[in-house]
């Protein structure tokens, strides 16, 4: 039996999505293993962080699943594509919790 507090929580965590609190793409500089750090938290728990980015013209570049580190609110992504300029790319980040419910945020490099 799931103890009470739990069941509250987690029907807190059914009616709303993540909370952002920042993305920080200072080390995407447009070569492989540049990192993407995001910040998502929820009452419950984020099951997982999804980012894309496109390029300048909308083209999708890349898109995968950052790894939570040991804090439980700090995601990490690592890029694994080159790309010549990065001055204008999309990154998007989407944060879904256990529920599945969704939050994203988009930044412009």
């Amino acid at each position: 039996m799931i103890p009470t507090i739990l069941r509250r929580r987690y029907l807190r965590c059914y009616e709303k999505s993540w909370t952002f609190e920042h993305i920080d793409v200072s080390g995407h500089t447009g070569k492989t293993n540049g990192l993407i750090w995001i910040g998502a938290k929820d009452d419950f728990k984020v099951d997982r962080v999804i980012i894309t980015i496109h390029n300048s013209k909308g083209k999708l570049i890349e898109k995968g699943n950052a790894v939570m580190e040991e804090n439980w609110s700090q995601w990490k992504y690592t890029v694994t594509i080159n790309v010549k300029n990065v001055k204008g790319c999309k990154i998007c980040a989407t944060a879904v919790d256990i529920p599945g419910n969704k939050g994203f945020v988009k930044m412009v490099v």
